[in-house]
């Protein structure tokens, strides 16, 4: 979760393995986390939703997105999985990426729903299915 990565570089910038902590640094930035780093040595974090478009968000991304502004309350977390396995279970649509995007965010927020992930990675499974396009094969020449 990110509660354990931002406490591995933290343990990082303590013991001055500042190539792990900067590792660790690039990691959960490239996954939207803002980091802020405190005197003293510790670190504050929240999630940065500004990777994404932010308009007209889906009920599943209102879900997951609900799910990680709410990462310390685990009963939270599991009834916010909870109706998202529901939502899933009803057929909503999840079009191109929120079915990964959501699986992300319930992930970084420590969901534990097993079933929801799964369902959450056969919907994108199924909409890279749809977009799928025969490629044409391309040869190397060295």
């Amino acid at each position: 979760t990110v509660v354990e990565l931002v406490q591995h570089r933290c343990e990082a910038r303590a013991s001055r393995n500042y190539a792990a902590a900067d590792a660790l640094k690039e990691r959960l930035e490239a996954g939207g986390v803002k980091l802020q780093d405190c005197l003293g040595g510790g670190t504050t974090w929240e999630y940065s939703v500004s990777r994404r478009d932010g308009g007209g968000a889906s009920p599943m991304t209102a879900l997951a997105r609900s799910a990680l502004e709410s990462h310390t309350d685990r009963a939270a977390v599991s009834r916010l999985s909870d109706e998202a396995l529901a939502l899933c279970a009803a057929g909503e649509p999840l079009l191109g990426r929120v079915a990964a995007d959501a699986a992300f965010d319930f992930a970084l927020a420590g969901c534990e729903s097993a079933p929801l992930l799964e369902s959450l990675a056969a919907a994108q499974a199924a909409e890279f299915e749809r977009w799928r396009r025969p490629q044409p094969l391309v040869s190397l020449q060295v």
